[in-house]
Formats: C-alpha cells, structure tokens, sequence
C-alpha cells in the first residue's frame, strides 16, 4: 500500500524534468538508479555539434537518450547512422517511432529528404510532435511497409506508449512474445504500403540510406522492395532478432554487391566498454547474435573506414 501511495506521490510531482537536469549535471546515477527516474516532457539532444529536441514519453528509450544522450540508446548504430546520414540526400526510417533517427538525419543534414513510417496511432502522433517541434520537414506516415498494398493488422495492448507491434503476426504469438495474456490484446488494421509502389507513386529518383527496425517484418519489406531496392542499391541499417529473418534478408540482397557488418552495442544500454570489434565484418548474416547490422557496399564500407 505505502509503494503504491509512494508511486502515485512521485507521478504527480512537479519539476522533475528539471530536477534530474540538475542532477544530471553533478552526476549521472547507473541504469538500475535512472531506470525509475522518468518524467514526460520535451528535452534536447546533442547530435556532434547540433541538437534536436526529443519528447518523453516516460519510454525506456527515451529515459536512456536523456540520462546518457546518443550514448544511452544504441549508441554505436546512432553514432554510424549520424555518419551515413551527413552525405545521404534521401532518407527512409521504417518502424520510425518515436522518430530519434528521423531527427537524427534532419539534424546531421538539414537539407536530405526524410521519409518515416510508422503504423501506430499514438506512436504516430509522438512522432509528428517531435518533427513538429524541431520544425523539421521529415515526410510522415501512418503505414506499415510490408509486401503487398492493401490493409493488414497487428494486435496492441493499452500501454500508454509501446516500442514494438508485428505486422500480421498471430494474436497467441504476439502473446507469448509479448509475456502478456491474450485477453490483454485488442487488433488494430492499418494501411500497408510496398517501397516499390511507394517510390513509383512518388517518383522518388533514389533512395541512398534506409533504416528498418519493424520487428520480423523486415523479409516482407525487402520483398516489397525488390525492383528499386536492385536500382538504388542504399545503405541499409537493419535490425534482425531472428535467424529466419537473416535468412530471408540475405537471400533478397545476395548479388547485389554488399557486405555486411554487425555492430556490437552495449547490452541493454548499460554504458560499459564493449568487448571486441564495434563493426564487425561478417560473411553472412544467419547464425549470428540478434541486434543490428550494417549492409552496405565495399565503398561505402572503405569511405566509412571500417575496412
């Protein structure tokens, strides 16, 4: 009863933004300490020698950007996708979320053209908010990129904010994935959109850096993506939790010419030294730890100095 009064207290107390900023410039607590140190509210981000604003949403991922910056949330694919982003004129961030990559590319290069998907409604309009409030013109979409045009689903629970939906998946699956009971989840239908219909219908010239983290439908998206994906050939930053997954992807972009690297982040946030290489050469990319990866050409790859 007391941690339930003790938690209500804590959500309704005023200046905490500002008070874990001023905390925040004596010393920095470890995760375990700032993991329950939240508040809702805009902040900035430093990006090199720029910034963008970010609105918290009490999410674990912004509560890591704000306690540790680009170091606290996948610091080292943020730090190379800052990289990629500075001479890339056309930008795709697929499962855009909250849109921290988004902000990223406008605030590394003001002048590239920004393209973010993203299905979920709530999600959709933290997004916009964040676009809105750097006064970025980042193209927004409520859509999921898949393989075929039409309607699909994905079932959502009533959190306040959610970092993960499936496109398509099974509502018992999505349970299980999720730890959560079925009877937790509702479906929602959202607008489902192939790259290829979405470059033709746009007369998009050329695509040079692409971001897809949209959790085990990335092999829908490549194969939506094949006509143009042969003709653009981007640098792609992609996200891969599952073996079948790496193997659909790798199949789609075998003969193309590129080559791919892992990229060893931190476990969990935690900002500790990272053993071994940071971007690792691989020659394939089944059989590997689940996390994010880096396909690109041998150019790309030498321009970046990784090889």
């Amino acid at each position: 009863m007391l941690k339930k009064i003790a938690k209500t207290i804590y959500q309704i107390l005023p200046f905490k933004k500002y008070l874990f900023l001023l905390v925040k410039f004596f010393y920095i607590p470890s995760q375990n300490i700032y993991q329950h140190l939240v508040f809702k509210g805009f902040f900035k981000v430093f990006s090199g020698s720029n910034s963008f604003k970010l609105y918290n949403t009490a999410s674990i991922i912004e509560n890591q950007i704000f306690w540790k910056g680009l170091d606290g949330f996948e610091p080292h694919s943020l730090r190379l996708w800052a990289r990629l982003c500075r001479n890339a004129d056309t930008i795709f961030d697929l499962g855009a979320n909250n849109g921290v990559y988004s902000l990223i590319a406008k605030s590394e290069n003001p002048n590239s053209r920004v393209y973010a998907f993203e299905p979920v409604e709530r999600v959709f309009e933290v997004l916009k908010k964040n676009i809105s409030m750097n006064n970025y013109d980042v193209a927004c979409y409520q859509k999921a990129v898949s393989n075929i045009n039409g309607v699909g689903f994905f079932f959502d629970d009533d959190e306040p904010f959610t970092n993960s939906v499936v496109i398509n998946m099974d509502a018992q699956e999505v349970a299980e994935e999720r730890d959560v009971e079925i009877n937790q989840l509702h479906k929602v239908e959202t607008e489902l959109i192939t790259l290829d219909t979405f470059i033709k219908k746009n007369t998009i010239a050329n695509i040079d850096l692409i971001k897809i983290d949209v959790e085990l439908h990335e092999p829908e998206v490549f194969e939506g993506f094949r006509k143009y994906l042969k003709d653009f050939k981007p640098t792609i930053l992609v996200e891969i939790i599952r073996d079948d997954v790496a193997e659909a992807i790798e199949e789609e972009v075998s003969n193309l010419g590129y080559i791919f690297f892992y990229i060893n982040e931190p476990f969990g946030g935690f900002i500790y030294e990272t053993t071994g290489v940071i971007y690792q050469k691989i020659e394939t990319l089944t059989g590997g730890i689940f996390g994010n990866y880096l396909i690109c050409s041998n150019e790309k790859a030498k321009e970046l100095n990784l090889i």
